[in-house]
């Protein structure tokens, strides 16, 4: 159940429900930053389905699944809405899950490639910034967006 969630988050099919996996204490790190608190985290995913034209999980791949979490390699592809530009993303994400084992209380998403992402990682992190109430800025990416 964990990895599907996951992997339809991935796909930008947030729902309220699919963002039940979470912890309340959940950490959520990627290349744009760290989201602490279930708040936090999914604010980040909310942000995804807004910035993104289109999302999809071109492959996927179970590394690990045992009691503790379970590891993922991806390949993502995503459209940036207003930009068009389209970008594939290969990333290994490793999950932490809670005593439960029903809930994530960890989730490091770990992009290969480097800086060759360079471009959507700075559109992206423009947009993704949360305050400490989770609320996205998304005036100011949209902003600076048309100063691209």
């Amino acid at each position: 159940m964990l990895i599907g969630a996951l992997l339809d988050l991935y796909k930008a099919q947030v729902t309220r429900q699919k963002l039940e996996i979470w912890a309340p204490d959940a950490e959520f790190e990627t290349i744009f930053g760290k989201a602490v608190g279930r708040k936090q985290v999914e604010a980040q995913w909310w942000a995804m389905d807004k910035m993104m034209e289109d999302v999809r999980v071109l492959r996927h791949k179970v590394l690990r699944n045992d009691e503790r979490g379970f590891e993922l390699e991806l390949e993502v592809r995503y459209v940036v809405k207003g930009v068009g530009a389209s970008y594939v993303v290969e990333s290994v994400v490793e999950v932490e899950v809670d005593e439960s084992g029903e809930k994530v209380s960890r989730c490091v998403d770990k992009w290969k490639g480097g800086e060759s992402h360079s471009r959507i990682l700075e559109v992206s992190r423009r947009g993704w910034r949360c305050d400490k109430g989770g609320l996205l800025t998304m005036n100011r990416l949209l902003r600076e967006r048309r100063q691209l």
